[in-house]
């Protein structure tokens, strides 16, 4: 009866008188072993695992958080420390949960969360921080948005008196006449064309400068000569010669010293003879006073008188 091999999937066939049998492989059922025998059919799959029949066998697929060939043991998913950026891990009954920490995404943590997306730094360009951000401001912007410009001539940075011109970033001045430089800080030297004259010293100033003038000389430059003579120093008719800061007086007879203000004496050489007494005049002798005679006198070489005494 076996010659016709009844069997299936395998099986023996065991030759009997006027019938056969079939000794079927593991897996298999049935007078020919043409059934595959469902291992699945008892459930053996634990905590809602799915069953995969195969032959002679089956497979669990367990659900997350389940080990073991019938799924049966529940694994510790936070044993291990999944969780990134110290997040909580919870167990559940598949596995576990990442509770994320502020500024963290992703089921276990592990990406950061771009805080970036939907912000617009006017001036300026988004960096993105842990659960915050920040806009890199341009060159002359500032703000938490990079939304307002930067005033560079609040700090008055021209010198001088220059006028600030703010600009994007930067600043200009405008230098008043007499001065240059990016702040107007150098002044130019007016003294350096020597206007001061007559040996005066000159003093630079902005825009400008001042000469002290040597004893005697006057003006801006120091060119004109003070006429010391102009106030009429000289007395008694003296003529005033100017100097360079001073002045000459040339005195007429009869009177000298520096103003020809003390009359010449006259009677100072002793000219009357004879004991006569001298009365100085002015660039003359007024009287003379003779004792008991005749008596002549002779001053600057000129006869004066004779006086009966």
């Amino acid at each position: 009866e076996c010659e016709s091999n009844p069997c299936q999937n395998g099986g023996v066939c065991l030759d009997g008188v006027g019938r056969f049998k079939c000794a079927c492989l593991e897996g298999y059922e049935g007078i020919y072993c043409e059934i595959n025998m469902n291992e699945c059919s008892s459930n053996p799959c634990e905590h809602g695992s799915e069953c995969v029949d195969g032959v002679g066998m089956y497979e669990c697929i367990c659900r997350k958080g389940y080990v073991g060939q019938n799924c049966q043991t529940k694994v510790d998913g936070c044993s291990e420390g999944p969780c990134f950026h110290g997040a909580t891990c919870l167990e559940t009954d598949e596995s576990f949960k990442c509770v994320c920490p502020d500024g963290y995404t992703g089921e276990l943590c592990d990406s950061d969360i771009d805080d970036c997306l939907g912000v617009r730094c006017g001036k300026g360009k988004c960096t993105d921080q842990l659960n915050s951000y920040k806009c890199e401001c341009d060159l002359g912007y500032i703000g938490q948005k990079c939304d307002v410009e930067v005033n560079e001539c609040l700090s008055t940075p021209c010198l001088n008196g220059g006028t600030c011109k703010d600009l994007v970033g930067s600043f200009q001045c405008i230098c008043p006449q007499g001065t240059n430089g990016t702040r107007c800080e150098h002044d130019s030297n007016e003294c350096l064309s020597n206007p001061c004259q007559n040996g005066a010293s000159c003093l630079n100033k902005i825009n400008q400068f001042f000469c002290q003038c040597q004893p005697g000389y006057t003006g801006d430059l120091c060119e004109t000569d003070v006429n010391e003579c102009e106030s009429n120093p000289c007395q008694n008719g003296g003529l005033c010669y100017d100097r360079v800061n001073g002045f000459k007086c040339k005195c007429p007879k009869g009177y000298n010293d520096y103003l020809c203000a003390s009359n010449v004496d006259e009677c100072l050489s002793n000219p009357c003879y004879n004991g006569a007494t001298c009365v100085d005049g002015v660039n003359r002798l007024d009287w003379l006073a003779c004792r008991g005679r005749l008596v002549g006198c002779l001053v600057d070489f000129l006869l004066v008188g004779w006086l009966i005494c």
